[in-house]
């Protein structure tokens, strides 16, 4: 199953963008830039199943750490969705 993807941070690095890059509950390869925390954690809106890497564009000046959020997505190409 596919999940969000967290950044965390004690301090602010929230002039720095990473691109996270992996693939999504198809397989299809999918990335996200997303800015980072202040003192806190962001989410990504993308869920990915696997993540092949995490780029910042710039120096990061803290501990930051990533994981997956309990969230999670799933895929069923035989079902189709309604919106009525």
């Amino acid at each position: 199953m596919a999940s969000t993807v967290t950044l965390t941070s004690s301090g602010n690095i929230s002039g720095v963008n990473f691109t996270i890059t992996g693939t999504d509950s198809t397989g299809t390869t999918v990335s996200e830039v997303k800015a980072g925390p202040n003192a806190g954690t962001v989410t990504t809106t993308q869920a990915f199943l696997t993540v092949t890497s995490i780029a910042a564009n710039g120096a990061v000046g803290t501990n930051t750490s990533a994981g997956f959020t309990a969230t999670t997505t799933t895929h069923n190409p035989n079902t189709t969705t309604n919106n009525k």
